[in-house]
């Protein structure tokens, strides 16, 4: 069925490649260029650059062909910034004290992560003005995380322990990110048989 062809949109497939298209890129707006799918396409300039997709994955596969030409002439420097997961968060943030009181339960979850446990030794003015930070202790970080926005349960009112759990699931694979900013599950998409899917970028 063809894209605004006047009958009931609610029943067109089309459009619901276009807004899968939508929600993958605001999933992914840090990803080559899907901030501009996700703020400046119309639905049917996401049309036009998915015509002839048979599946979910090859609406993807075609619009990210598109977005690679954008991308080439694109400043690096105009993307937006992929979102953090929670140990990422923490390691950008200075990482946890090695003298931390619950650190050993810490070491037993991420295997002695040199990134992230750290000694707590005084940064020099110098090393603070190129960004570095002092480790935290955790119960500082998971104040840190709750305010950049990380859904630990409990939020504010979250203990350590709810911090240890939330780094342990993350480091099984489950990883969290800040409220809204969870990236797309790429595992729910059809196999595609159009020879462009292998260029997915997922």
């Amino acid at each position: 069925m063809p894209f605004g062809d006047g009958k009931n949109r609610e029943d067109d497939p089309m459009q619901d490649l276009v807004n899968l298209i939508r929600t993958y890129a605001r999933d992914h707006y840090w990803r080559e260029s899907w901030d501009i799918v996700a703020t400046q396409w119309s639905d049917e300039q996401i049309c036009d650059a998915i015509r002839g997709a048979k599946t979910r994955r090859g609406a993807i596969s075609k619009a990210w062909g598109k977005l690679q030409v954008i991308d080439r002439a694109r400043p690096k420097y105009d993307r937006p910034v992929k979102p953090q997961s929670l140990i990422e968060f923490l390691i950008a943030n200075g990482g946890i004290r090695n003298d931390d009181k619950l650190i050993s339960d810490l070491r037993a979850i991420v295997d002695h992560n040199p990134r992230l446990i750290r000694e707590p030794r005084e940064l020099s003015t110098a090393a603070r003005r190129g960004g570095h930070k002092a480790p935290m202790f955790l119960d500082m970080a998971r104040e840190a995380a709750v305010e950049a926005g990380y859904e630990i349960d409990g939020g504010n009112d979250s203990t350590i322990n709810d911090m240890l759990s939330a780094i342990e699931c993350e480091a099984r694979g489950l990883k969290l990110y800040p409220f809204g900013e969870q990236p797309f599950d790429a595992t729910e998409f059809d196999d595609d048989e159009e020879d462009d899917t292998d260029e997915i970028p997922f």
